[in-house]
C-alpha cells in the first residue's frame, strides 16, 4: 500500500510542467533557500497548486516542481562526506525526491542558472523516510539543495520531514557553517489541533496536537493559547523544530475555539481554529456497582450520567450485553439511579439527545453471593454449669451480643445470646439461641439409725 501511494505521488508530479517565472516570489525562489547548518529543521507542508520552476535550472532526474518543495542551502566549514539524515513525525511511510547542487565559491550567480547539469551532486525521484544520503562537501563551498514532500491533500495533510547532519561528531567528517542561521527570523510551518470527547464527570475537554517551527529563538517559552477561554500550554526551550502540546480543562461549550501559537522571545506565530469538543453529542457514563448479600441486602447502586447534546435523553443498559433497562426522553437530575440485582457486568448499550445518537463509555460490576446462616440451638443447662455456643466456623468475624468477637463463647448466665458473622464477601447474617438454667435439686436429709 505504501508503495502504491508514493508511486502515485510520483506519477502525479511527473505529470506537471514546469511554468518558467521571469520574476521571484517569497516562496518559489533558490534566493529564498533557508539556511541549513546541521542542527535538525522542519521542511513544512504547504498548499500544492500552481506549478512553477526556476528559469535557467538544470533539474536532472526531476523534470517538473509542484509547490509542495522547500529551497535549502549551507556552506561547508571543512571539506569531508555529510550526512543528511530525513525522518518523519508520523508512522506511515512517505516519499521524497530532491536534488543537490554543489559546489559554489560563492552565493553569487547560483540562482538559478548557476544550477547546472554539471553542478548536480545527487538527484532522486524515489526515496523512503526515514532515510539517509550521504555525500561529501569541500570546505568553503556552498550547497543548494530542491526538496519536494507529498502536496496537502494527499493520504496525510498533517506531517513534517526533518532533515539533520547525521555525523556532527563523526572524526573526520565535514562541518557546516551555522552563522549562516544567526538572526533568521522564526517561522511556523504548521499548527495541528484536535479536540478529545467531553468528560460528562467534569464537564470540560481538552485540545490538544503539535507545532511545527523553524528557527525558534533560544530562550523565551513556545505559548499555544485557546484564545475563546484565555486557556494556554507553555512550552519551554530548547525547541527542536516541532513540539506536543494539550490545553487542558476547558467548559465544554460546542463553539468555534481560537488556537495561536508564538514565541514569547519572537516575531512569528500561528492561528487554527476547532470547533469543540469532538463529537459534541450527548456523552454517557455509567459507574458504581458492588457486592449484592441475597436475599436480605441492600442491592448496590448503578450510577448513569449524561453530559453534552440537547436534552431530553434516551439511554438504554444491559447486564453482560443483554439489554435489561431502557428510559426514554428523560430531563431529570444526574446521576440517574438504579439498584442492581443481577449479578454481571453493567454496560450503556445506547445514548442519544434530542440532537441525535451519542457517545458512552465506563461499566458497573456487581457480584452477589447469598448472606451467611449461622446455626444455634436454644438449650438447657443446671445452673451454675457453663455451656459453649457454636455458630459454625469459617467465618471471617464474628460478633455476639455479650461483646466477644470470638468464634464460640462459654456461658452460664440464663438469656438470649445472638451472633453476627461477617463472611469474605461482607455478607452478614445472626441467629440468637436462649440459654436456660435448670435448678439444682433439693438435697435430701440422710437420716442416722
Amino acid at each position: 500500500m505504501t508503495i502504491v501511494k508514493c508511486r502515485l505521488f510520483l506519477a502525479l508530479f511527473l505529470f506537471f510542467f514546469c511554468v518558467a517565472l521571469n520574476g521571484q516570489t517569497s516562496s518559489d525562489s533558490c534566493y529564498k533557500a533557508m539556511p541549513f547548518c546541521g542542527k535538525k529543521i522542519a521542511i513544512p507542508r504547504v498548499i500544492g497548486g500552481i506549478v512553477y520552476c526556476e528559469p535557467c535550472a538544470n533539474y536532472g532526474c526531476v523534470s517538473a516542481a509542484l509547490t509542495q518543495f522547500t529551497w535549502i542551502y549551507f556552506k561547508a566549514l571543512t571539506s569531508g562526506p555529510v550526512s543528511l539524515r530525513f525522518s518523519k513525525d508520523w508512522n506511515e511511510h512517505t516519499c521524497t525526491l530532491y536534488i543537490i547542487w554543489g559546489g559554489f565559491n560563492s552565493q553569487d550567480n547560483v540562482c538559478t542558472c548557476g544550477l547546472t547539469e554539471d553542478k548536480i551532486l545527487f538527484c532522486t525521484t524515489f526515496e523512503y523516510v526515514p532515510h539517509e544520503k550521504i555525500i561529501n562537501v569541500v570546505a568553503d563551498n556552498y550547497y543548494y539543495m530542491y526538496i519536494i514532500t507529498p502536496y496537502i491533500g494527499s493520504w496525510n495533510p498533517y506531517y513534517t520531514i526533518f532533515m539533520e547532519q547525521g555525523n556532527l561528531t563523526t572524526p573526520g567528517h565535514a562541518t557546516l557553517d551555522c552563522s549562516l542561521v544567526f538572526n533568521q527570523p522564526c517561522r511556523f510551518n504548521y499548527l495541528v489541533a484536535d479536540t478529545t470527547t467531553c468528560d460528562p464527570i467534569k464537564g470540560t475537554f481538552s485540545i490538544q496536537g503539535v507545532i511545527a517551527s523553524q528557527y525558534a529563538p533560544d530562550t523565551g517559552w513556545l505559548i499555544i493559547e485557546d484564545q475563546t477561554t484565555g486557556l494556554r500550554d507553555s512550552i519551554p526551550p530548547p525547541f527542536d523544530g516541532i513540539a506536543n502540546y494539550r490545553i487542558e480543562e476547558i467548559p465544554c461549550d460546542g463553539v468555534k475555539h481560537f488556537i495561536k501559537g508564538w514565541f514569547t522571545d519572537g516575531t512569528c506565530e500561528i492561528n487554527d481554529t476547532v470547533s469543540a469538543p469532538k463529537g459534541f453529542h450527548a456523552v454517557g457514563n455509567i459507574s458504581g456497582g458492588g457486592h449484592y448479600c441475597m436475599p436480605n441486602g441492600s442491592p448496590p447502586q448503578v450510577a448513569i450520567s449524561i453530559a453534552s447534546g440537547v436534552p431530553p435523553y434516551s439511554f438504554s443498559w444491559g447486564v453482560n450485553g443483554n439489554p435489561t433497562g431502557t428510559i426514554i426522553n428523560y430531563s431529570g437530575s444526574w446521576p440517574y439511579l438504579f439498584e442492581a440485582t443481577l449479578q454481571g457486568i453493567y454496560s450503556l448499550l445506547y445514548v442519544s439527545g434530542s440532537d441525535g445518537p451519542g457517545t458512552y463509555y465506563g461499566t458497573a460490576q456487581v457480584t452477589s453471593s447469598v448472606s451467611p446462616q449461622p446455626v444455634l440451638s436454644d438449650i438447657s443447662t443446671c445452673q451454675g454449669v457453663a455451656v459453649t455456643l457454636d455458630p459454625g466456623s469459617g467465618y471471617a468475624s464474628y460478633l455476639w451480643s455479650n461483646g466477644s468477637t470470638s468464634p464460640t463463647i462459654t456461658v452460664a448466665s440464663a438469656g438470649i445470646y445472638t451472633v453476627t458473622v461477617t463472611d469474605g464477601q461482607g455478607c452478614t447474617g445472626s441467629v440468637s439461641a436462649e440459654v436456660t438454667n435448670l435448678p439444682q435439686p433439693p438435697a435430701k436429709l440422710i437420716k442416722h439409725q
